[in-house]
């Protein structure tokens, strides 16, 4: 089986869901590449983990579920963003969004996410 990051797939799908258009543009040409990097087409993509486990292949067991991290540092970021903060913060929790659905955004800045959410109130 091909080495998918299913926590960033999920979360750019995700980011299909949102308000703003740009967001979900951005979001539908990540999942583009990610699936072309994969070298997956879309058939392959969404039917890899069944294929997998129907034929009992170990690595059904690797492919997990989302981190709750990573999806409760997402909603915390969205919520942050709908609070209204200052436009250098609102680029940098934007930059985390895209980094958190690349797979990039390391764990301090996860717990700066939760830090800030926890001393804002969100």
């Amino acid at each position: 089986m091909t080495n998918v990051d299913r926590v960033a797939l999920i979360t750019l799908l995700d980011r299909l869901g949102s308000d703003d258009d740009a967001a979900v543009l951005e979001a539908a040409r990540a999942l583009h590449r990610a699936a072309a990097a994969a070298g997956l087409s879309w058939d392959e993509l969404i039917t890899l983990e069944r294929q997998a486990e129907d034929d009992g292949d170990d690595e059904a067991e690797v492919v997990a579920a989302p981190s709750p991290d990573g999806a409760e540092t997402l909603r915390l970021i969205d919520r942050l963003l709908r609070k209204g903060v200052s436009n250098d913060l609102r680029q940098d929790l934007l930059e985390m969004k895209r980094q958190l659905g690349d797979g990039s955004l390391d764990n301090d800045d996860r717990r700066y996410v939760h830090a800030l959410a926890k001393r804002l109130g969100v």
